[in-house]
């Protein structure tokens, strides 16, 4: 995962989340399989935004392995 952080951030906060987390996705989550799913309870822009295309990323299907509620 890439974490950018702004000098204009308070030492030590973090500003921004990249996109691009797949390698912590792929140590910490279940591979996709048809017997793992995702559950996202959250914000509707976290998830939209974030959450669910880092999974479809993965190969995770909305509605089918990964359901927000």
């Amino acid at each position: 995962m890439y974490v950018v952080v702004s000098s204009h951030c308070l030492a030590g906060s973090t500003c921004m989340i990249a996109n691009h987390a797949i390698l912590i996705r792929e140590e910490h989550f279940y591979p996709v399989d048809e017997n793992a799913a995702a559950f996202l309870c959250g914000p509707p822009g976290l998830i939209e935004k974030a959450a669910l295309p880092g999974l479809e990323e993965m190969g995770f299907e909305d509605g089918k392995t990964v359901f927000g509620f």
